[in-house]
């Protein structure tokens, strides 16, 4: 990737500036307030924007740092850039009232899109993050933060020799997947929780209502029962019924005797009397006969008539009671059913011990693959270091966490123990070595902006020769003179550009 030209039309002290940059190294030198931070900044700002931040933060933050001192509303400007020999230019407006951009390939006029993405795709998915960690460094600020280390431990797990696996987003999508079958799993438990507690319910009822029905079938036997009085009561009540009715015949028969006696005095026919007298003795006996009998069956029908209304009530009772106890025992069949494992749970318990297994899996060649790239990355950035320090120091040691410690003179020695210059010059290999492994197809310019004030001239120009050897584009801004001194002495070709 090749920066060929930037124009400024407003941006901090910046107004209609234009300045273009040449393959190779590119020295541009000022003085304090130049302005070399503000064009750092603002080639960060057309990568990846300039966003207004809120509350306390706004006052402090880039957006605010960087404001024109003239024209606010065209806080904005241009970049010119070339990737593998395409033509690309980025237009933006950084204003917080009219935010806009442009991204065109000036080769053929395609019209592309900062917000979707289209640019990062071309850089490899460069991140904002990683930029400021790998190929930028601004002033004192050679220290790698810890927004590296997920996209550094990322890269790691997912390289794998001359290939990139992307491990991580195989586990992220059995992950997903996990998810999703666990959800299913939840969900189907939790219907079947409904359905029991529903089932469970309508038991108690059921309960309630059978044993309600035990109670009327119960007091109906015992109603039932009371009408089933013995034979020898029978007896006795059907003799006092005797008793007390036995006057009856007898006032019948005084009482026809007395008719027939009647008619006699005022009737003048004895044949017709006779006659008479015998009628009324026949209609005296089936008269005596009829009530005889309704008096004796009278109990008796009225006791059957009840039973028999008992015996219907009873059996109703208990029809009723067994449709209940088999309702009830299909509920309890059901409820058991509720709480035993189905094919549906057992699909889904298999499925995410599937999907674990497989995760375990990935994970193991992960680690093992993260051995063998750990190795290779810090073997890399040892190189650098070792060139730059002619072997002094030996071999730099990254640990999971980004903790680093180096090796020297056959001494294990943490950062906390070297100078400045030698810490940032540990950074540099570091970030180096981060950035051409996580980037190896598009040759990212590298950005300084006065990252080595610490450093002796010696190493410096050991790591000028370094940085031209890589024949990658490097802008390093500087207040110093001593950068394009040591070039000019070793006779390297670099871009001068004066603030």
């Amino acid at each position: 990737m090749l920066i060929k030209e930037i124009y400024l039309k407003n941006f901090g002290c910046f107004h209609d500036r234009q300045l273009f940059f040449h393959e190779g190294l590119n020295i541009i030198h000022g003085g304090n307030g130049s302005g070399k931070s503000t064009l750092h900044t603002f080639i960060q700002g057309m990568f990846f924007g300039i966003e207004k931040q809120r509350g306390r933060q706004s006052k402090k933050d880039t957006y605010s740092l960087y404001e024109p001192w003239e024209e606010y509303v065209n806080y904005s400007g241009k970049m010119k850039f070339q990737i593998e020999g395409k033509n690309f230019l980025i237009e933006r407006n950084f204003y917080k009232h009219d935010k806009r951009s442009v991204f065109i390939n000036e080769d053929d006029g395609e019209i592309l899109s900062l917000e979707e993405g289209d640019l990062q795709a071309i850089l490899e998915g460069l991140s904002e993050s990683t930029y400021r960690n790998t190929i930028s460094i601004g002033q004192l600020k050679g220290e790698t933060d810890q927004s590296l280390l997920g996209e550094l431990k990322n890269y790691i797990v997912n390289y794998n020799g001359d290939s990139y696996i992307n491990i991580t987003g195989a586990l992220q999508k059995l992950g997903e997947e996990q998810k999703k079958w666990e959800t299913e799993l939840k969900r189907h438990l939790q219907m079947k929780e409904n359905n029991a507690f529903k089932i469970n319910s309508m038991l108690n009822l059921l309960e309630k209502e059978k044993e309600n029905l035990d109670k009327q079938c119960e007091l109906t036997e015992n109603k039932q029962a009371e009408l089933r009085i013995p034979e020898n009561i029978i007896r006795q009540q059907d003799e006092n019924k005797v008793r007390k009715n036995k006057f009856l015949p007898g006032f019948i028969f005084l009482l026809f005797a007395g008719i027939g006696m009647f008619y006699c005095m005022i009737s003048q026919n004895i044949l017709s009397e006779a006659f008479a007298i015998a009628i009324l003795f026949c209609i005296f006996g089936v008269l005596t006969a009829v009530v005889k009998l309704r008096y004796e069956n009278r109990g008796k029908n009225s006791n059957d008539t009840k039973e028999q209304e008992l015996l219907w009530k009873i059996e109703k009772l208990k029809e009723d009671k067994k449709e209940k106890e088999i309702w009830i025992a299909n509920l309890k069949e059901e409820l058991e059913e509720c709480f035993r494992k189905d094919e549906k749970e057992r699909e889904v318990e298999t499925e995410i011990a599937a999907i674990k297994e497989a995760a375990l899996r990935i994970t193991e060649a992960a680690k093992q693959m993260e051995e063998t790239a750990g190795a290779a990355f810090q073997e890399r950035a040892s190189y650098y270091l070792r060139r730059i320090t002619k072997g002094e120091y030996e071999k730099l040691f990254v640990n999971e966490n980004l903790q680093m410690s180096v090796k020297y003179h056959n001494k294990i020695l943490p950062l906390e123990q070297v100078s400045r210059g030698t810490m940032d010059l540990i950074y540099f290999c570091f970030r180096l070595a981060v950035g051409e492994a996580m980037y190896p197809n598009v040759k990212l310019p590298i950005f300084l902006d006065d990252a080595f004030a610490m450093l002796d001239e010696e190493r410096l120009s050991l790591l000028l020769q370094l940085l031209y050897e890589k024949k990658r584009q490097v802008l390093i801004f500087t207040c110093h003179e001593r950068e394009h001194q040591i070039l000019t002495a070793l006779g390297l070709p670099y871009h001068y550009c004066k603030l």
